[in-house]
C-alpha cells in the first residue's frame, strides 16, 4: 500500500483552493461593512431563511467575497426561490464567484437549469472552475437529460490542462445519473494518461452495472495505478461477468488480485469472490479469514455469510476466538449468525468478555436478539450478560442491563413482565430504568401510554436524556407495530430541551413523524455571536493565515487535520469547541468499512450540525460526519480511506487529513481517541 499515492487523489479536488489561496496577498480587504454583511449571511444560512431582499442585495455587493458567500448561502438554505437570484445578472467577472454560483444553482438540483449548464459547458470562454462546477451539477440532477449534456461534453472536448479537472468530475458525474445509455464516451477516457481521469472513468463505469463494460474493466484491472485497479475489480461480480459471458475470465482475474501488490485491491477482489460462491471462490475467502490484516478478513468474513455454506463454519468459529481483532471475531459471529445460529450465540458469549468495549457491546446485543439456541447455550448467554452488567463502560453496562430484562422476559408472560418492568422502574439507578424501557419496547402497548408519558414528562427537561430517549422509543416501537399514524403522538410530546433526545423522539417515531413534527427552533445565537464566527473563523482564512490544525492520538498513531474555517465556519467552531471541552477524547470507531470509512459513535449531547456543503469534494482523507441526511448529523465524525463520488452534495467537508493516513488506514473497530488537541488556530 502507498499512502503517499493515496493521498493524490485529492489533488483535482483543492487545485481551486490552492489557487485562491496564492491569490490572499492581493485579495481586497474585508471592511466592517462586508464583516457585517458575511455575519447576516451566516444567520440567513444557519436559520434557512430565504429573505430575498437581503440576498439579492449581498449578491449585488461591491466586495468579491460577499457576493461569493451570498451565493453560498442561497445554495445552503435550499430554496429553489434561489436560482432567479443567482441567475439574475451573467456570471460574475471574478472567476471564484463564478464558479460558486454555478455550484450553488447545481445544489438546488433544477431540471429547468440542465439547458444553462450545457451553454457553459459549450461555451469556450468559460473559466475551468466553471466547466467543474457546472459538470459537477449535472451530477446532482442525475436525469436522463444530464447525462446527455455530460455525454456531449466528454465526447468533444480535448483533453488538456484546462480540461482536466472538468472532465474528471464529468465522468463522475455521469456515474451518479440514474439514467444509462452508451459507454464509449466513458471508455474513451480510460485510455488518458492521467491517472486521475482513468479511476474517474473507471468509476463511471463500474457504477452503470452495464455488462458491455465488463470486458473494458478486465483490462483496467491490470492498471498501473491502484487505485484504478481497485474500481475496475469492483465490477467483476458473477451477475456482471455471467451478463456479459466471461465467469471464468473474472472469476480467474479476482483469484489473480487477491495476491495484489496493493491493499485497496486485495480488499475489492476479496469482495467480488463472495458472488461466485464455488470452491474456489470459498478457498480464497477461508484463506482470507486468516489474514492479519483486518481490512482481507473482515471481508473475507462477510462475504463467507453471504455464501452460507456449512463447510464454512469451523473457520467462522475459529475466526471469533479470542485473539483475532474485534472487527473479525464481530464479523464473523454475524456471519454465522445468518445461518449457524447456535454457533453464532456461542461465540457471542466468548466475545462478550472481549478486552475492547465496542466488542462486549455488540456481543451482548446479539445475545439479547438470539434467545433461540439451546438451553445450555442460554444459560451461558445469561451469565455472560450477568458478568456485564457492572462493566466500567457505561454502554455495555446499560446494553447488559437490557439484554438482562429481555432474556428474563421471555420465561414471563405479558402481565409478569410489565409487573418485573414497573418495580425496575423505580430502581434508582438510570442505567437500570433506562434499560427496563428499552427492553419493554417489543412488547408494551396502548395501556402502557400513561405511564410511559409520565416517565417522559419528568425527565425531558432534567439531566436524565437516555430515559427520555428510552421512553420515547418504547412509545415509537408500539406505534409502528400497531401502525398506528404518528401525528396523534407528536401533540403529546412537549419539545425537550435536549438536543439528544429530541433527535430521538424524530428517530422513534420515524419518517412518518417528521411532517407532523415542529421543526428545530432556530439557532438562539444573536447576530452579534454570528460576527464573532466570522472574525474568528472567516476573515482569518481570506486573509490567507494558516488554518486551524487538530490532532487525533489513537492507538494507530496521530492524525493531524486541517480544517476549512472559511467555508464551514459554524462546523469549524462547533469542533474546535468539541475539541477544546475534552468531549470527543474516548470517542470510539463504531463503523470502520474496509477501503470505505472510519466512523466514531455518535457523541452524547453533541449538537445538531448545520450542513455547510461547500466546493471540497468528498475524497479520500476528507472529514465529515455523518447523516440520515442534510442538517440531522452530529458530532462524531468521519474519515475517509477513498473518495466518494456517490455522496457529493449531500455531506459536509469539514477538513481534511494532512499527516496520519497510515494511521487512519489501521484504525480498527473500537479503537478510541486517546488525546486531542489543536495544534494551531484555536484561540478566540
Amino acid at each position: 500500500m502507498s499512502a503517499i499515492r493515496f493521498v493524490t487523489n485529492i489533488s483535482l479536488a483543492i487545485c481551486a483552493a490552492s489557487s485562491a489561496s496564492a491569490q490572499t496577498a492581493t485579495r481586497r480587504p474585508l471592511s466592517v461593512q462586508d464583516v457585517d454583511a458575511i455575519a447576516r449571511l451566516e444567520m440567513l444560512e444557519d436559520h434557512r431563511e430565504f429573505n430575498s431582499a437581503d440576498l439579492a442585495g449581498f449578491l449585488a455587493s461591491a466586495h468579491p467575497e460577499v457576493r461569493r458567500r451570498a451565493a453560498m448561502s442561497v445554495a445552503r438554505i435550499g430554496d429553489k426561490r434561489g436560482i432567479a437570484l443567482l441567475r439574475a445578472n451573467p456570471l460574475d467577472r471574478d472567476t471564484s464567484v463564478a464558479a460558486t454560483v454555478v455550484f450553488a444553482v447545481g445544489q438546488l438540483k433544477d431540471t429547468l437549469t440542465i439547458s444553462w449548464f450545457d451553454s457553459l459547458l459549450s461555451n469556450p470562454r468559460s473559466a475551468p472552475t466553471v466547466l467543474t462546477e457546472a459538470a459537477a451539477a449535472l451530477g446532482k440532477i442525475k436525469t436522463g437529460a444530464a447525462r446527455e449534456v455530460l455525454v456531449r461534453f466528454v465526447s468533444n472536448t480535448p483533453s488538456s490542462a484546462r480540461t482536466t479537472a472538468s472532465i474528471g468530475e464529468a465522468l463522475l458525474s455521469i456515474g451518479r445519473s440514474t439514467a444509462r445509455g452508451d459507454i464509449a464516451p466513458i471508455v474513451r477516457w480510460t485510455k488518458s494518461p492521467s491517472e486521475e481521469v482513468r479511476w474517474r472513468a473507471v468509476w463511471a463505469l463500474f457504477r452503470s452495472r452495464d455488462p458491455v463494460a465488463v470486458q473494458t474493466m478486465l483490462a483496467m484491472s491490470d492498471d498501473l495505478s491502484p487505485l484504478v485497479r481497485s474500481w475496475a475489480i469492483r465490477a467483476l461480480s458473477k451477475s456482471q461477468a455471467d451478463s456479459a459471458m466471461v465467469t471464468a475470465k473474472a472469476e480467474a482475474r479476482l483469484l489473480s488480485a487477491v495476491t495484489d501488490a496493493d491493499r485497496r485491491v486485495r480488499t475489492e477482489a476479496i469482495r467480488a469472490l463472495a458472488t461466485y460462491a464455488d470452491q474456489p471462490a470459498i478457498d480464497a475467502l477461508l484463506k482470507a479469514l486468516g489474514s492479519a490484516d483486518s481490512w482481507i478478513s473482515v471481508s473475507a468474513a462477510e462475504g463467507l455469510g453471504r455464501i452460507r455454506s456449512d463447510a464454512t463454519i469451523p473457520a467462522l468459529t475459529a475466526a471469533t476466538g479470542a485473539g483475532r481483532p474485534c472487527a473479525v471475531r464481530l464479523t464473523a459471529m454475524q456471519a454465522l449468525q445468518t445461518y449457524a445460529l447456535s454457533s453464532a450465540i456461542a461465540a457471542a458469549v466468548e466475545i462478550a468478555s472481549d478486552s475492547i468495549p465496542y466488542c462486549r457491546l455488540t456481543a451482548v446485543q446479539a445475545l439479547a436478539r438470539d434467545t433461540t439456541g439451546t438451553a445450555v447455550h442460554n444459560v451461558r448467554a445469561r451469565a455472560a450478560v450477568e458478568k456485564l452488567r457492572d462493566d466500567p463502560t457505561s454502554a455495555v453496562r446499560l446494553a447488559a442491563w437490557q439484554t438482562h430484562f429481555v432474556l428474563a422476559d421471555a420465561d414471563l408472560d405479558v402481565a409478569a413482565r410489565r409487573s418485573a418492568r414497573q418495580n425496575d422502574l423505580a430502581s434508582t439507578d438510570v442505567v437500570v430504568r433506562t434499560a427496563a424501557l428499552r427492553s419493554m419496547a417489543s412488547w408494551v402497548d396502548s395501556t402502557d401510554l400513561p405511564m410511559l408519558f409520565e416517565i417522559y414528562d419528568k425527565a425531558r427537561n432534567g439531566a436524565f436524556s437516555q430515559i427520555t430517549s428510552a421512553a420515547v422509543t418504547a412509545i415509537g416501537a408500539m406505534q409502528r407495530r400497531q401502525r398506528t399514524g404518528a401525528a396523534q403522538f407528536i401533540a403529546r410530546f412537549p419539545a425537550p430541551e435536549n438536543v439528544s433526545a429530541r433527535r430521538d423522539i424524530d428517530r422513534a417515531l420515524g419518517v412518518a413523524a417528521r411532517g407532523a413534527w415542529p421543526a428545530l427552533p432556530p439557532s438562539s445565537r444573536t447576530l452579534a455571536e454570528y460576527r464573532a464566527i466570522v472574525e474568528r473563523w472567516v476573515v482569518p482564512d481570506y486573509n490567507g493565515t494558516a488554518r486551524p490544525t487538530a490532532r487525533w492520538q489513537t492507538p494507530r498513531g496521530a492524525i493531524d487535520i486541517e480544517l476549512y474555517p472559511g467555508d464551514a465556519p459554524l462546523g469549524v467552531d462547533d469542533f474546535v469547541k468539541t475539541m477544546e471541552s475534552g468531549a470527543i477524547v474516548g470517542t470510539e470507531f463504531s463503523r470502520v468499512v474496509p477501503d470505505f470509512v472510519d466512523q466514531q459513535r455518535t457523541i452524547r449531547d453533541g449538537n445538531i450540525l448545520r450542513d455547510e456543503v461547500n466546493r471540497h469534494r468528498l475524497t479520500r482523507a476528507n472529514l465529515a460526519w455523518a447523516s440520515a441526511g442534510l442538517d440531522t448529523g452530529s458530532p462524531g465524525y468521519t474519515l475517509n480511506h477513498t473518495p466518494q463520488p456517490h455522496n457529493e452534495g449531500d455531506f459536509t467537508s469539514l477538513g481534511r487529513v494532512i499527516r496520519g493516513m497510515d494511521a487512519v488506514d489501521r484504525i480498527e473497530l473500537g479503537d478510541r481517541i486517546t488525546g486531542a488537541k489543536m495544534l494551531t488556530g484555536a484561540e478566540p
